[in-house]
């Protein structure tokens, strides 16, 4: 199948790291599942220096008393959670937001994007 896969144009990706690592990022789950062992291993490539790696959360988000951060929640610099949010599992890239009483769970929210209500498995 793979092989009838690749013959229609199919593309295959990954990197391969001079540290012996590899990561499927194939899907958005797939991403998830990586931040979620960089954090419980805490591993850290070889090239990078910075002092706080792997860090959850950059010291540079804005993150309500209230919200709730859970599971492995990945906030990027520049974010903002804002009060009674409740993120599970949940990577923010920079800029991200989101609103009061959001509900996201295996979420990705990207870059300068916006987020509110309930969100599950969702890429927004």
């Amino acid at each position: 199948m793979l092989v009838e896969w690749i013959g229609e144009k199919g593309k295959i990706g990954g990197v391969l790291l001079n540290d012996g690592q590899w990561f499927n990022v194939g899907s958005a789950a797939d991403y998830l599942r990586v931040h979620g062992t960089i954090l419980s291993e805490k591993w850290r490539p070889a090239y990078v220096d910075e002092a706080r790696w792997p860090e959850a959360i950059h010291p540079g988000a804005q993150i309500a008393p209230s919200a709730q951060l859970l599971g492995c929640t990945v906030v990027a610099p520049d974010c903002r959670v804002e009060s009674e949010a409740i993120l599970e599992d949940t990577i923010l890239w920079t800029n991200a937001q989101i609103a009061s009483r959001a509900h996201l769970s295996r979420c990705i929210v990207r870059s300068h994007q916006s987020a509110a209500g309930e969100h599950n498995d969702a890429v927004i």
